[in-house]
């Protein structure tokens, strides 16, 4: 959650697809683990915290008290988004003769 916020940003819609419906507890599940995480980084920025930096942290102290959240980092907890970047063109020049 804190790499997907410094990434994008908060002005964005976060549609949680595939980590909510496969919860092993189930949707619902899924959507609270979504929603406590999602506070608990808010919470963490709006106390001055770098919650970029803190993320794991705070995810870890959250699920603390959240069943859900702690299976689902149980379940997804070291996914990052460090890949390369595929935001570039794919296109070849048209030659001109």
């Amino acid at each position: 959650m804190h790499q997907l916020l410094h990434y994008l940003g908060e002005d964005v819609v976060l549609q949680f697809g595939g980590g909510t419906i496969g919860h092993p507890m189930g949707i619902a599940a899924g959507a609270t683990a979504n929603r406590v995480a999602l506070e608990a980084m808010v919470k963490a920025r709006n106390e001055g915290r770098d919650y970029f930096a803190e993320g794991d942290d705070i995810l870890r102290a959250a699920a603390k008290k959240s069943r859900e959240l702690d299976v689902a980092l149980a379940t997804w907890g070291d996914i990052t988004f460090t890949y390369a970047s595929t935001d570039t063109p794919d296109v070849m020049p048209t030659p001109t003769i």
